[in-house]
């Protein structure tokens, strides 16, 4: 009447190698030197920021999580043009205003928003894959012809729902994938096997199928159960809209496969430069690709000499003057800046007003009043706007003005003297002897 456990055969632990020998207090203690006195423990206690003692940290270890490396760069040149409507509106806003403006700056508004700027892609090794319907890029058509299905399957094909009978059987829970949430079905139901490995091929190729398998979870609730019998009443079918004679698939999987071998080449098309608006660009949805354009982005944005030099034909075309200030910095502005011979002609404001800026650089208007105060400030206005819209001022987009300098007149230089023509040789006829 014993239970089992008590005739099976003891375990032996003659082989055991037994628990560690206790460690005598004296052979530790002269491992580790004479004991310590706790007064210095104390006073080499760590310390905080603030200078009292360290807490220690309550709770279990944070968790570090691996971090994931950087996709690696693929050989593609990406540059930033300038979209013509909001080149448009800096146009007019440069022309409506009389004040200079830097180019990097410009360019830089430019690069700021999506919506301002054409992300130009140049494959150096190889080609790209565009969709034909839709804005995207690529490096393999399967990648292509997947986002088509996700983004615009309304032109790729039509599905509709047909009536079938439920499946029948005892089904008392259901199996759920634990990383897709996808209810899968019960075990005993006779498409369950098959619909595990499509479901695995499907959605989760990358991760292995044992890994997969043990991540399913059991769900009991009636209510699942009874939500996936009604799901099983009905079946989808899918038929193909590239096709002349209509063709139905009882699988988008099949259907897949059949646009992918038949209909490939009018979905995608293979270039080596692709042109995309910003606001499509920033959804690139190859990792590689994304991460070409956002370090492309970041580089300009540091300094924008390509976005500059794809800006600058444009900026010319539009009529505007360029000139250089200050370390060689470039601006534009819609005056062409002016120089005066002298100033002994202008009048005696006009003359202290250039007599001012020219000695106060980067001064403003507000300090040029107060510096000719008293003065007529209309007057002053006045004048300033006439010294700005001809050029001899030039007004900077943060308010700072530049007066500049009168001509230099280089000295005439002296006529070299025309050297004097030497006489012409006398012309002696020759003699004839005289008859005889």
């Amino acid at each position: 009447m014993s239970p089992a456990w008590v005739k099976a055969p003891v375990k032996s632990y003659d082989r055991h190698p037994g628990a560690p020998p206790e460690r005598s207090p004296d052979r530790d203690r002269d491992r580790r030197g004479p004991p310590r006195d706790r007064r210095d423990d104390r006073r080499r206690e760590p310390t905080g920021r603030s200078g009292g003692p360290r807490r220690e940290r309550s709770g279990p270890p944070p968790v570090r999580r691996p971090v994931a490396a950087p996709a690696p760069i693929v050989n593609v040149e990406v540059t930033f043009l300038p979209n013509a409507a909001a080149l448009t509106g800096l146009n007019d806003m440069i022309k409506q205003s009389v004040r200079a403006y830097a180019l990097f700056d410009l360019a830089k508004l430019v690069l700021n928003k999506p919506e301002r700027h054409i992300v130009k892609l140049t494959c150096k090794t190889g080609n790209l894959v565009r969709p034909v319907a839709a804005d995207g890029v690529f490096l393999t058509a399967d990648e292509a012809l997947r986002f088509l299905f996700r983004r615009t399957p309304e032109k790729i094909f039509t599905r509709a729902e047909k009536a079938i009978e439920p499946p029948k059987g005892n089904f008392q829970f259901v199996n759920r994938c634990g990383m897709t949430g996808e209810i899968l079905g019960p075990p005993n139901y006779h498409e369950y096997q098959s619909r595990l490995v499509k479901h695995h091929q499907q959605r989760l190729p990358h991760v292995p199928f044992e890994q997969f398998r043990s991540r399913l979870e059991t769900i009991r609730d009636p209510e699942v159960v009874q939500k996936w019998v009604e799901s099983r009443s009905k079946t989808t079918e899918y038929t193909c809209l590239l096709c002349a004679a209509p063709q139905i698939f009882a699988d988008q999987g099949e259907l897949e496969k059949h646009v992918r071998q038949d209909h490939l080449p009018a979905l995608v098309t293979t270039v080596n430069t692709v042109e995309l608006p910003g606001p499509a660009a920033r959804l690139i949805e190859n990792p590689r690709l994304l991460e070409a354009v956002r370090q492309a982005w970041e580089s300009e944005r540091r300094f924008p000499i390509n976005t500059v030099n794809e800006l600058r034909p444009h900026i010319s075309q539009a009529g505007f003057a360029f000139f250089k200030y200050k370390k060689g910095i470039t601006y534009i502005s819609s005056v062409k800046p002016n120089r005066f011979e002298s100033l002994e002609h202008l009048s005696a404001q006009l003359q202290s007003i250039m007599t001012f800026l020219r000695t106060h650089t980067d001064a403003t208007r507000k300090q040029l009043a107060e510096h000719l105060a008293p003065v007529n400030e209309t007057l002053l206005a006045s004048d300033l706007h006439w010294l700005i819209q001809d050029g001899y001022v030039v007004e900077f987009y943060d308010g700072k003005l530049w007066a500049l300098e009168d001509k230099i007149v280089k000295p005439a230089t002296p006529a070299a003297p025309v050297a004097a023509e030497p006489p012409a040789p006398e012309v002696v006829p020759p003699t004839t002897p005289a008859a005889q």
